[in-house]
């Protein structure tokens, strides 16, 4: 019980979460491509989407993983976690603002001193994409190790019930074997 409930509970929940953070951390890359080279106009679907992510999504989902991880048996996975929410709120979100703030009207996409200074940091190879590739690298790593927990858990959990259910059978042997016994004590 104790181990169905810590998978249930706890890490299904934390590989759902952290599936949940790598999508949308890999889908701000590409709001903040889109952003930069494609959306020029205010308030398109994909803006609203990455502010949205850096002003509550973001968050929620952080915290649920945080609250979480508290319950975790590896300090290492806490320790990369809060490295990852470290690395997001202190260096990847500052340049999506810094980004989003430079280009926030029309007018700014066509001044060349502001694509030029913020064109480079979106595209392949600029210091936003290798940030952002850092993290999803890290928080693949933390994905797997959870799935690696989740299914050493549910061979533990596997393993706990045959042994239940060969004491279970040994117990109805034991009893069969002993009410013969006291059959035949008591017809003697």
């Amino acid at each position: 019980r104790t181990i169905n409930e810590k998978i249930t509970n706890v890490y299904t929940p934390s590989q759902e979460y952290l599936a949940d953070l790598y999508s949308r951390i890999n889908d701000s890359r590409m709001l903040i491509k889109s952003w930069v080279f494609i959306d020029k106009i205010s308030d398109t679907p994909d803006k609203v989407k990455l502010a949205q992510l850096h002003k509550t999504d973001y968050k929620e989902v952080m915290d649920t993983l945080k609250s979480l991880s508290a319950m975790w048996d590896s300090a290492s996975y806490r320790a990369a976690l809060f490295h990852v929410d470290s690395v997001i709120t202190d260096s990847l979100f500052p340049k999506h603002k810094y980004i989003m703030e430079q280009l926030n009207s029309f007018e700014k996409y066509d001044d060349p001193f502001v694509v030029f200074e913020v064109q480079p940091m979106t595209e392949e190879g600029g210091e936003v994409m290798v940030m952002t590739a850092r993290i999803l690298t890290i928080l693949n790593d933390l994905k797997n190790k959870q799935d690696t927990v989740v299914n050493r858990g549910r061979q533990d959990m596997i393993a706990t019930f045959n042994r239940f259910q060969n004491w279970i059978f040994i117990m109805g042997f034991i009893l069969v074997i002993g009410a013969i016994v006291i059959g035949l004590l008591t017809i003697n």
